[in-house]
């Protein structure tokens, strides 16, 4: 399964922040015992500041962002398949603990005159999604980055700061989560980031909305033609080399 993760740094050694966060990615386990691994990188590009104040931005006091999208395939120890209504039958297995192209199975069983006549396997794909933000998190946390600061002895928690890194689940198969605020797959600022939009159609031109079904071209296109489409600053910066461990300039 295609899992599609956006990524921004505006502090620190932004290029190293990238590579960092790309690497500790694809060394993420899952508690169910998938993987992760590294299939493709977009172009890195300098984009400007979105959602922190304006005055702020075009002062130059909040720095510019480097941003790409990075494709990974999702893989798990046990081949199995769920049937087209998400769920896996049969007459003679146990599917506990087992997995169904990245979801956890719920198992519950069909008894016909005392009989068991079917397992039925549920794919919970939310459990999947929970898990991978919690080690995402820590991965933020390991590379830098503040969640919140103090003022007056009080915790706050500030929405869009400067931060060196940020990393987004954009896409999770054809998976749909909707968690508002903690997890929305497909992230729910995608459609309205031109530096998200952009780096995700590098890696593939045709890739379509699970929601909606529409090309993100499309969607592309015609963001930029609005207000906010126009103001968002977007420019090619580098390439990642073929080991993913340096950025060359373009």
């Amino acid at each position: 399964m295609d899992v599609y993760f956006g990524l921004g740094s505006n502090l620190g050694n932004k290029e190293v922040n990238l590579i960092n966060a790309i690497s500790l990615i694809n060394s993420i386990k899952f508690d169910n015992g998938g993987v992760l691994k590294l299939i493709k990188a977009s172009r890195v590009y300098k984009t400007s500041p979105v959602g922190f104040c304006e005055d702020e931005c075009k002062k130059g006091i909040i720095p510019v962002f480097l941003n790409c999208a990075v494709l990974y395939k999702y893989e798990n120890k046990i081949d199995n398949e769920c049937s087209s209504n998400g769920y896996l039958t049969g007459s003679s297995r146990s599917y506990s603990d087992c997995e169904c192209n990245g979801g956890i199975f719920e198992t519950a069983e069909i008894v016909h005159n005392g009989k068991i006549i079917a397992d039925y396997a549920h794919c919970d794909y939310e459990n999947i999604g929970n898990d991978l933000l919690f080690k995402i998190k820590n991965i933020e946390k390991l590379l830098g980055r503040k969640f919140g600061y103090k003022n007056d002895g009080r915790d706050l928690f500030i929405k869009y700061r400067p931060r060196e890194i940020d990393i987004d689940i954009l896409l999770f198969g054809d998976i749909i989560v909707s968690h508002p605020p903690v997890l929305n797959i497909p992230h729910k600022e995608l459609k309205n980031r031109k530096f998200v939009l952009q780096p995700l159609l590098d890696i593939d031109e045709n890739i379509t909305d699970p929601l909606t079904k529409d090309l993100y071209k499309n969607v592309l296109s015609d963001f930029i033609e609005t207000e906010e489409g126009k103001s968002q600053s977007i420019e090619p910066y580098g390439i990642f080399s073929d080991n993913y461990l340096m950025i060359n300039k373009i």
